[in-house]
């Protein structure tokens, strides 16, 4: 039986199998959800959680070439949905690149109905489904890797465990928003200008730490830079709430924004999930109580990004149902002549 053949506890199981040590990753992942809780932090998304319609207000004119957070692959497709055909895309989770692989290969073979149906709204009946997968095969090219590991993620696992096991859980998104955030999804001519875009483009996907690559190369230029959600995770996971660490990280923003930002780009700093500058402003006053961690996290992170760059706000609609604020905020920098 093929599940024999991939049980976790016997890893000479997987020792003639490519890819073995990432797919027995994505097996644990799946094995282990609802009793490790460290195994959330290893979950990649499978769509964006931020509304795309943000890049509307930060990208730079004449923008030539930018680096962005890899995620779900959403930001790296609405840039190329606006010829921004130079990307460089930093991921630290290796699983969350193969679930770029997956939905770029999607889009080359799959109509919007289709792709939407397959991988971005996971309450319907297609959501990861076998038989429209084997249109997807070729979508993939020569990329032996990510073939071999949806493949046998999928031959392994019924769709509805990688849905609810494997992914980041999906039950708070709301879908009609996160369908009106992608606008490539929204619009198919956009949607086949994106495909043709992706077949053209020049695409860097870079697996590593984005503060450690950018320290590693600061010799390379970008007019568009883009840290997403980042923050809020490098606070709580790498600094571990230790503000004086984190300091040291927008410190290395700082030297980012300094070395490898042109002059006329910009820099996003932060996206924050429901929240608006007014609330952290009032937080820092003190005229209202925090009254959620995320209170305290982001009201923090506001004031140090806002004390070591000229500041720019722009709110978006939240596209996840959860909390009470319906809008997001994100915080950027341009680098001014």
């Amino acid at each position: 039986m093929i599940n024999d053949f991939f049980e976790l506890n016997n890893p000479a199981a997987f020792q003639n199998v490519a890819n073995s040590k990432i797919i027995k990753k994505a097996q644990a992942i799946i094995v282990n959800d609802g009793i490790d809780p460290f195994v959330y932090n290893e979950k990649p998304y499978h769509v964006s959680t931020q509304n795309q319609r943000y890049l509307q207000a930060v990208l730079p004119d004449n923008l030539q070439n930018a680096c962005i957070i890899l995620g779900a692959g959403d930001t790296l497709f609405e840039l190329l949905r606006r010829e921004i055909l130079d990307i460089t895309a930093i991921e630290i989770n290796e699983l969350q690149a193969l679930v770029y692989k997956l939905r770029r290969a999607c889009i080359l073979t799959l109509s919007p109905r289709e792709f939407d149906k397959f991988i971005v709204d996971p309450s319907g009946r297609q959501f990861l489904d076998k038989e429209l997968f084997k249109t997807i095969l070729n979508g993939f090219g020569d990329d032996k890797e990510a073939i071999n590991f949806w493949k046998t993620l999928l031959t392994i696992n019924p769709s509805i465990d990688i849905k609810e096991h494997f992914f980041k859980p999906t039950d708070s998104y709301n879908i009609s928003g996160v369908r009106y955030s992608l606008q490539y999804l929204k619009n198919k001519s956009y949607y086949y200008e994106l495909r043709n875009y992706l077949m053209q483009a020049k695409i860097k996907i870079i697996i590593d730490d984005a503060f450690n690559y950018f320290a590693q190369n600061k010799d390379i230029h970008f007019d568009y830079i883009d840290f997403n959600n980042i923050l809020l995770f490098v606070y709580q996971a790498d600094c571990r709430w230790d503000i004086e660490l984190f300091k040291t990280k927008i410190k290395a923003l700082q030297e980012i924004y300094n070395n490898n930002l042109n002059i006329g780009g910009t820099l996003t700093l932060d996206y924050q999930f429901g929240m608006v500058k007014s609330h952290v402003e009032n937080l820092l006053r003190q005229s209202i109580p925090a009254n959620s961690p995320a209170d305290i996290i982001y009201s923090q992170l506001y004031e140090l990004l806002n004390n070591a760059f000229m500041l720019e706000s722009y709110q978006v609609e939240r596209i996840i149902k959860s909390g009470d604020n319906p809008m997001d905020t994100v915080y950027f920098s341009r680098k001014l002549k």
